[in-house]
């Protein structure tokens, strides 16, 4: 069936100089430009973006309609380097030749088809000239003339309303053609995630007009986006249509709104500690929970709350763009469509308790108490998450404890692991507990206001018990590390000062250095060849430049005592030697300025 648009252009393209030309409106997105170009089969098409003159419009309608008079067009711009010899002789003319190729612009003009100005709203020009310049091709001419324009936009709206009614004698708002737009973004898509959309039909398209946005372009991404989606799910995934279409429904809202910008980038990352901030007085909390409160009220029939997508992994793909198969795939298996109760970690079932009946959850809180008897789990996200689940559990009444009480056994859960050796040191890089903050495997730990300051000490004594462990390895290994200072100045320094991610050892993030003996360590270094002083002296003024950081205070007093004992070897050395220690002294930042010095 035809459409309005489609109906009305199709007469209007048989008219003889009808004198008035047709406004096509909508808002962005919803496909005009793609109903007017389907509903006149061969016309004159020129955007008005970013054109910045009547001469340039004038310009852009002669380029259309008569493309192999480039130079013509050219010479309109008023370029001075156009002279006669574009048309054979050799004259320079000038401003006067850019005037009457102007002239001859304005006048030559084609009527044999439609001619469709597109972005009204986005010509730079003033509206009144504008519209003066359109009106031309009309009354003037006798041209069929088709405007499409998001009228909200235009900036000169006012101007725009008083001069309308003299030149558009129809104004069709288009309405979005979306399945047949549907069908159209979903041809290029592979056989099998085409096949797979399409059973998904249904759910999309009525996600998508819920929305009430309507935008063709946030279809086209939904569909494209859908399609990457298919590609990262196994067939006992795909098989199962219960889950399949919560998961596309689920999908389809969350990039809706975060492409329609009515989500921020914690609404997405974190939709549960969102959530949960509504019940805060916090401000930053109450702009979240009116943001998925409204997002709620808006599909009544998708679950926004489910974690078949958790937050972190749908902000890699809805704000990153990246599809991780291995991250997706373990989250569909760990949801309650494809999960083994038996076989899953007793916290992963109580972080999710509200989707699991009674049958499941109290098997898995008494096995959950056990297991932080026993002190099942050593990795750091692992705990963390058992720890924000003890404080949920105590706020709801299912542990006899309050949250002073929980704080305690934490942290006499990272000390026995510590006393048994079962917790790890820390890791290289600066953040090295970045991959744990805030969220693990996929889940936003299970934290709220009344309980965060005591999940927050916790995570410092892990990272610093960690930390600390480090610290403790390193002395005991002190003299293979000696020993890279006597062999190699430069391997030294890249251990010292190599802070990147690539980086394998945390030594060079880490105050290291207090763990050896000052004097041990001016002997190695006063064994080493002296082609190594030079890089030893650098790699110490690089540490001592962190003096900013109380953790590195230590290091600083340590610096200091190697200066002290440099010194003294110094005064009692004489020649070449004593040359070459008073040289490696005035690198150190002992012989700099007071703000650059160890006591600055």
């Amino acid at each position: 069936m035809m459409s309005p648009l489609a109906s009305y252009l199709s007469y209007y393209s048989t008219l003889q100089k009808p004198c008035y030309a047709v406004l096509v409106t909508g808002p962005w997105g919803t496909g005009k430009t793609y109903q007017v170009n389907r509903a006149l089969a061969d016309h004159y098409y020129v955007s008005l973006y970013g054109l910045k003159s009547t001469d340039e419009i004038i310009s852009a309608v002669y380029a259309e309609m008569f493309p192999n008079r480039d130079k013509i067009k050219k010479a309109a711009s008023g370029a001075s380097e156009f002279g006669g010899e574009a048309f054979g002789f050799s004259v320079s003319l000038g401003g006067v030749f850019s005037g009457l190729a102007n002239a001859m612009l304005r006048n030559k003009v084609a009527t044999d088809k439609v001619l469709v100005f597109d972005d009204l709203e986005r010509c730079r020009v003033d509206i009144d000239e504008t519209l003066g310049t359109i009106n031309m091709y009309v009354e003037h001419h006798g041209c069929r003339v088709v405007v499409i324009a998001h009228e909200e936009e235009l900036q000169s709206a006012d101007k725009f309303n008083n001069s309308k009614e003299k030149i558009f004698g129809q104004t069709i708002r288009v309405e979005p053609q979306i399945e047949a737009a549907f069908r159209a973004f979903l041809e290029p898509a592979s056989d099998p995630a085409k096949g797979f959309i399409s059973r998904h039909e249904t759910e999309i398209l009525r996600t998508f007009v819920y929305s009430e946005v309507l935008s063709l372009r946030i279809l086209r991404h939904i569909i494209e986006d859908l399609a990457r989606l298919y590609g990262t799910l196994d067939s006992k995934h795909t098989l199962h249509p219960e889950a399949m279409t919560a998961l596309v429904q689920f999908f389809c809202a969350y990039n809706i709104e975060w492409r329609a910008d009515r989500l921020d980038q914690i609404d997405i990352s974190s939709p549960l500690a969102a959530h949960l901030a509504h019940q805060t007085r916090r401000m930053e909390g109450q702009k979240q929970a009116e943001n998925l409160s409204e997002t709620k009220k808006r599909y009544p029939f998708v679950d926004l709350s489910s974690t078949l997508i958790p937050g972190p992994i749908l902000a890699q793909i809805l704000i990153d763009g990246h599809f991780d198969r291995g991250a997706i795939g373990a989250a569909l298996d760990a949801s309650t469509y494809f999960m083994v109760p038996e076989q899953d970690a007793s916290w992963k079932i109580l972080r999710r308790f509200e989707e699991f009946p009674d049958s499941i959850v109290q098997p898995a809180l008494a096995q959950f108490e056990e297991d932080f008897r026993s002190r099942k789990s050593s990795e750091s996200g692992a705990i963390l998450h058992i720890f924000a689940l003890r404080f949920k559990l105590s706020k709801i009444g299912l542990i006899a404890a309050d949250f002073d009480e929980i704080a305690l056994e934490c942290k006499k859960y990272i000390e026995d692991l510590t006393e048994t050796r079962r917790l790890p040191a820390r890791d290289a890089g600066e953040e090295w507990y970045e991959p744990f903050r805030g969220s693990w495997d996929g889940w936003n730990y299970l934290v709220h206001e009344d309980y965060e300051t005591h999940f927050q000490d916790l995570f410092n004594q892990l990272i610093q018990t960690r930390e600390l462990i480090f610290l403790r390895e390193f002395a005991a290994k002190s003299g293979e590390f000696l020993s890279i200072v006597e062999a190699d100045g430069s391997e030294f320094y890249a251990l010292l000062c190599d802070v990147s991610s690539h980086a394998e050892t945390p030594i060079a993030t880490s105050p290291v250095l207090p763990r050896l003996q000052p004097a041990q360590f001016v002997a190695a270094w006063m064994r080493s060849s002296p082609m190594n002083w030079q890089a030893i002296a650098f790699a110490l003024n690089v540490r001592c430049k962190r003096a900013v950081d109380k953790r590195w205070g230590l290091e600083v007093k340590w610096l200091k005592d190697v200066i002290s004992l440099l010194e003294e070897r110094a005064a009692s050395a004489s020649g070449f030697e004593k040359a070459r220690i008073e040289r490696v002294l005035a690198l150190l930042p002992h012989r700099k300025g007071p703000q650059e010095g160890l006591d600055g």
